[in-house]
């Protein structure tokens, strides 16, 4: 799903002629990994709010990700 979408954003950049074609498969890395991050963070921001442990999730995201 993440990819597909990842995937289309590529393929608009291209036909805008935001990146060129020999990078492209840099850029679909790129953003499928911070795409990947950023659905993960959100998804434990969102269930230490749930748990009602949204302090120490936050200063455990900032340790591991340190």
């Amino acid at each position: 799903m993440v990819e597909e979408i990842v995937l289309n954003l590529v393929n608009q950049m291209e036909e805008k002629k935001m990146i060129e074609e020999g990078n492209r498969e840099y850029y679909k890395y790129a953003l499928i990994i911070m795409a990947e991050r950023v659905l993960t963070v959100g998804t434990m921001l969102i269930l230490g709010i749930i748990f009602k442990q949204f302090l120490p999730t936050v200063a455990f995201l900032i340790f591991f990700f340190h």
